[in-house]
């Protein structure tokens, strides 16, 4: 008909795909697409169904939470990284935020360093063992982000946030390489005795020792 214009129907979003939340009194408009791109089984994922079959669109979903943490949480979301406003939380600030949302996995590749950065040695003024804190070596392990590191003759394992996850006391006084071989599993090597030492993390047992040969 004359005076239509054809492009009305494609360039108009329907409202039906935007979702209103208000976040600790601060009002959000997103699309359902961006809520579930945090994965079918995020708090968001299911929000967003809800509101779409039970809930008056006209009315935000109201989530009792730290908006301004929402709001770079929402951002990952939207474009696969982190705002520069982040930087003004911690990230255990944003790991716990990202964990009650259900999408810590996004967020945890949102902080993973690039390949070609590899891992900031200065990170270990952050998780310098309390005992026998001279760091002797360290394995960096690319799948898990997980960090082991060896200091006197013990060997202390965090996770990808940094968090302490385990300290194993082996029977070697002084650990001179280590190397994480397996899940929970690590070798470590001494000048002070030869062979090949390994030890699992998760019980604290030696698991056998090998001898090197000429």
């Amino acid at each position: 008909m004359e005076g239509e214009n054809p492009h009305d129907a494609t360039e108009t979003q329907p409202s039906s795909d935007r979702i209103k939340l208000n976040v600790g009194g601060k009002l959000f408009e997103t699309t359902t697409y961006t809520l579930r791109s945090g994965g079918p089984d995020s708090l968001l994922s299911l929000l967003s169904n809800r509101s779409l079959h039970h809930h008056d669109p006209s009315q935000p979903v109201f989530i009792d939470r730290d908006p301004e943490i929402f709001s770079a949480l929402l951002s990952l979301l939207r474009s696969n990284r982190l705002p520069s406003t982040a930087k003004r939380f911690s990230n255990q600030e944003l790991i716990d935020e990202a964990s009650y949302y259900g999408i810590e996995s996004q967020l945890k590749s949102a902080l993973a360093p690039s390949p070609l950065t590899g891992i900031d040695a200065s990170l270990f003024t952050t998780i310098r063992p309390s005992s026998d804190a001279t760091v002797s070596d360290f394995n960096a392990i690319d799948s898990d982000g997980s960090v082991w590191v060896a200091h006197g003759g013990q060997i202390s394992v965090y996770d990808w946030n940094l968090t302490h996850s385990g300290t194993v006391r082996t029977h070697l006084d002084y650990i001179s390489t280590i190397r994480r071989i397996g899940p929970g599993v690590a070798a470590v090597g001494s000048e002070t005795l030869a062979g090949l030492h390994v030890y699992n993390n998760a019980t604290g047992d030696r698991a056998c020792r090998g001898l090197a040969s000429d």
